[in-house]
């Protein structure tokens, strides 16, 4: 039988739920593209501009493409849904079926010409073994300038710490322990979680104004968001180092498929000199019931990521134009990448050669 691909656009999740789970279930390895990431990241941010595409194929379901539409001045563009809290994308495919994704590719591109969707398509934070990368093929595939770290439990079933994280960590545990009670806790009920939210906004921000990043904490959708897939459900998973009964270091993450997605670390700046966020790291690692193979720091190329990790994954995106208007924004997008680059390698010569 010929394989014929075809599109049909969802504006709702809840009409998709039960088919959704069971295609998460065989092909699925990120938390990013579950129902219940996206689910809750719709409930927040997506009602207005979600669009989800459907693969039917010979009369039967066999993917899902979580889109939104994003408005760039008079540019249309589709992009992964879940940004900004989506450190990988991709599309979610049915396994065991063969697929011609050179066609999906080309069936994709002409159902959102001909029913005028947008301009182009711009999917980022893409991993090498995607279904994206598949489909297109090394065709207006670009490869990201950072890269994404994981740690891999070694066959003894233990993770291998590098032996100078692991030397450095303990004197500062030794410090630390000069100081007072130091104690390592896990999460286990609703009741504990008050304080701890309270600690992460007031200490992630001070933390995000250091380093001048964005401080997406202000926003209250954001708060709202953070709150739903941390909140008493299964997937989280919290812990945090307490010096005499304080909270001086915070981890909040999620467990999915037995790898710990490692997202929102945080730290009383006050004991920075101690290294906190890295004493909670090792208790992490050490930790015999943390239900997980892998932990998986995601993207960029944060320095103890590079300590802790025995595992890199290359980050991609994808700029496909549709039209005049898309190969304008994607001159424009790529242009912007560019002298981003020379800025930062200009300031870098500059520190090392002034």
């Amino acid at each position: 039988m010929s394989k014929e691909y075809k599109f049909e656009v969802f504006t709702s999740l809840e009409n998709l739920k039960e088919y959704w789970k069971s295609i998460e279930d065989e092909n699925c390895y990120d938390i990013f593209q579950s129902f219940f990431w996206q689910n809750n990241w719709f409930r927040c941010f997506g009602k207005n501009s979600y669009i989800i595409l459907v693969l039917d194929r010979n009369n039967e379901l066999i993917g899902i493409l979580p889109f939104v539409k994003h408005k760039i001045f008079m540019f249309q563009i589709l992009k992964f849904s879940g940004m900004p809290f989506l450190d990988y994308g991709d599309v979610l495919i049915k396994k065991n079926f063969t697929i011609d994704y050179k066609a999906i590719k080309k069936q994709l591109i002409n159902f959102i010409k001909k029913n005028k969707i947008a301009d182009g398509i711009f999917l980022d934070n893409i991993k090498t073994n995607s279904n994206t990368i598949k489909m297109f093929n090394n065709v207006d595939v670009y490869k990201k300038d950072y890269s994404a770290y994981q740690l891999i439990k070694n066959n003894n079933n233990h993770f291998n710490i590098f032996k100078k994280f692991e030397l450095d960590t303990r004197r500062q545990i030794r410090r630390l322990e000069n100081l007072g009670n130091l104690t390592y806790h896990v999460v286990k009920s609703e009741n504990e979680l008050n304080n701890l939210m309270i600690f992460f906004v007031k200490h992630k921000k001070i933390q995000l104004k250091n380093t001048n990043n964005w401080n997406y904490l202000d926003s209250d959708e954001i708060k709202k968001f953070l709150s739903l897939i941390y909140r008493n459900n299964k997937y989280s998973h919290i812990s945090y180092l307490c010096l005499d009964n304080k909270i001086i270091s915070l981890h909040i993450g999620s467990i999915f498929k037995k790898k710990l997605f490692y997202l929102f670390p945080t730290y009383d700046q006050y004991y920075k000199n101690y290294s906190p966020g890295n004493v909670l790291l090792y208790n992490l690692l050490k930790d015999q019931s943390l239900n997980a193979n892998e932990i998986d720091f995601t993207t960029g190329d944060e320095p103890y990521k590079l300590k802790i990790s025995n595992s890199k994954t290359e980050i991609y995106f994808v700029f496909s134009s549709l039209n005049f208007k898309g190969s304008l924004i994607k001159l424009i997008m790529l242009f912007k990448i560019y002298i981003k680059k020379i800025i930062f390698l200009n300031s870098l010569y500059r520190k090392i050669f002034y």
